[in-house]
């Protein structure tokens, strides 16, 4: 009996001891970890927020931004007469009508072409989804190198730039005279024009008049219903 009671009292003594001395400091230590954790949390999910209101607000400036500038554009093409423009085959210099010289042609080769060249613009021929350099420098009778001079010098644009910029300003007249074609989809927009698909329509769209053609057809919409 004296046994026990020794071990009994040495026992909780122990217990005691160890409780006190690593129970008590281990749960301290989980406390002072979670505590910690909660806090970094916190700063994590703080600076999540704080990204996607910037994220939020950068875009909605450029959204609004982009808005206004195709707006802008938008008042910009349908004010201008997008009729094919002629660039002058002539050049007035002290007071003399000279042609701008091309070396390795002659005055009546870039003639020809440049009055060749008008008849297709004329006949719309560019209307035609296969009409290639090749193909149109064969139609007129010369060779691709030439004909590719004639338009960088007389046209400043190369003839890729040259075809589908005649190709959009007919779509775009056609839009704003014809509102029935408002209705039809790009890539119809795309066959018309003569692109072979719609995604180059849109991309050469966007190279030249720095707005999307949906985005043109969208304001054409609006346009029509505020004037009716």
């Amino acid at each position: 009996m004296s046994l026990d009671k020794s071990y009994e009292k040495n026992y909780k003594y122990l217990f005691a001891k160890i409780h006190k001395e690593y129970d008590t400091k281990k749960l301290i230590d989980e406390k002072n970890s979670i505590e910690n954790s909660l806090k970094v949390h916190q700063y994590l999910t703080l600076l999540v927020i704080i990204i996607s209101i910037v994220f939020i607000s950068f875009s909605t400036y450029k959204y609004f931004q982009m808005q206004r500038r195709y707006k802008e554009r938008f008042e910009q093409i349908i004010s201008k007469n997008t009729e094919i423009e002629k660039i002058p085959v002539t050049i007035v210099e002290e007071n003399k009508t000279v042609i701008p010289k091309i070396p390795g042609l002659s005055e009546s080769t870039i003639t020809y072409i440049l009055e060749q060249l008008e008849i297709f613009e004329k006949e719309q021929q560019f209307l035609d989804s296969k009409i290639t350099q090749k193909l149109l420098s064969e139609k007129f009778g010369t060779n691709p190198t030439y004909l590719s001079k004639i338009i960088n010098v007389y046209k400043e644009k190369n003839f890729s730039n040259y075809l589908n910029d005649l190709r959009l300003e007919y779509i775009v007249e056609l839009l704003k005279t014809e509102h029935k074609y408002l209705n039809r989809d790009i890539k119809e927009l795309a066959n018309i024009a003569g692109f072979t698909n719609a995604e180059a329509f849109s991309d050469n769209f966007q190279r030249k008049f720095e707005i999307k053609p949906s985005y043109f057809i969208k304001m054409m919409r609006e346009n029509i219903k505020t004037h009716s």
